[in-house]
């Protein structure tokens, strides 16, 4: 019994680092369909990032960031209108743009999702490849690790 009452109590505290991390993931959460409902979101996280604001303590460095990443938003939703009517590739920056905003206000960067249109060798279809910045970095120091042993001989094929 004692057993069970301690599994039970290190599964919940293994799990609440994931829901108080997932409650505050995403401050910036896109959900506007259309330019002008797009305009609004921006506009109120611009007034969460002014004095007395919920993003006040971000450096004026990182404030230009959000603000260059809104006005990226704003250039896509202004060319189409509507988000139904977004390209692959619009998609994509879209996605990139809002995880960037995202890492910003949030502070981890590690975390922040960057999506590419990727082409599968022997295809011309290109395909959306989402991975987190940690992520990419540790396939990178992966492949360095593995060409490095290759070429010193130490690989297994």
């Amino acid at each position: 019994m004692q057993n069970k009452a301690l599994s039970i109590l290190l599964l919940v505290l293994a799990w609440a680092p994931l829901s108080v991390h997932a409650a505050t993931k995403d401050p910036f959460a896109l959900t506007a369909t259309s330019a002008a409902e797009f305009r609004a979101q921006a506009d109120q996280l611009r007034l969460d990032m002014g004095a007395g604001g919920k993003y006040a303590h971000l450096s004026a460095e990182d404030r230009a960031k959000v603000g260059k990443q809104l006005d990226i938003l704003q250039s896509l939703y202004d060319a189409r209108e509507q988000r139904k009517s977004f390209t692959g590739a619009d998609e994509v920056r879209l996605v990139n743009a809002t995880e960037e905003i995202n890492g910003t206000l949030v502070g981890d960067a590690d975390d922040r999702m960057v999506c590419e249109q990727v082409r599968k060798l022997g295809s011309n279809r290109t395909q959306k490849l989402c991975m987190t910045v940690g992520e990419r970095r540790a396939a990178r120091e992966e492949s360095k690790k593995n060409l490095g042993d290759r070429q010193m001989g130490k690989a297994t094929y």
